[in-house]
């Protein structure tokens, strides 16, 4: 635009410039034929045709970015509801996940107590186990000590069973004796002493 004002300036320039030699200029008229209007008119259409060649390449011009600027918003809108269809998926498996973690941490805690309530239990019935275990050994040796000791005591009954009585008091005075035997000694003894002494074949 700049240049086609440059150019109407220049033109309206030699219009009016052109009778302060009226001479000079009727004399190039007559040589070339043509007068300066006419020049200007050609002037004039040259730089029409020049703008309007201008104008038809501005617009195709303006009119393959505007193409572009359309393609790209197009991209750029489909780009951006993409993005916003991942963001609300994402924001759902988050929610999801934070969920599945709760209840996760809940079904942890509770096997957590459940094996800590099991340890417990376990020591607890071990420590009693042993402590079973350690009476059951002491019976069971002081029971195998007096079985022993009734064994030792029936062979010398059988032996000599005119001393039975001596026998006897010298078995039920040992230390390894328990109650029981003890009370059975003690029974054999009294009817041993209602009845007399026994013969030896009498106990056999």
């Amino acid at each position: 635009m700049a240049t086609c004002r440059y150019f109407m300036l220049v033109a309206a320039a030699l219009v009016f410039a052109a009778p302060v030699d009226s001479a000079s200029s009727r004399r190039n008229a007559e040589q070339t034929d043509v007068t300066p209007l006419q020049k200007l008119v050609s002037m004039l259409d040259g730089m029409a045709a020049k703008g309007k060649a201008e104008k038809l390449e501005e617009a195709t011009e303006f009119a393959k970015f505007h193409e572009w600027c359309d393609g790209l918003r197009m991209e750029k809108e489909a780009s951006i509801a993409e993005a916003v269809e991942q963001i609300e998926q994402l924001e759902a498996d988050i929610a999801k996940a934070k969920a599945d973690a709760e209840v996760l941490s809940k079904e942890i805690e509770e096997l957590e107590a459940a094996v800590a309530k099991a340890e417990d239990e376990l020591a607890a019935a071990t420590a009693v186990r042993q402590t079973e275990l350690a009476d059951y050994t002491a019976q069971h040796k002081d029971l195998s000590e007096s079985i022993y000791a009734c064994a030792r005591a029936i062979e010398t009954l059988k032996a000599k069973s005119e001393d039975v009585p001596q026998s006897l008091m010298q078995v039920r005075s040992r230390p390894t004796m328990d109650r029981y035997a003890r009370a059975v000694i003690d029974s054999f003894l009294a009817l041993s002493t209602e009845a007399g002494a026994p013969e030896a074949n009498a106990y056999e």
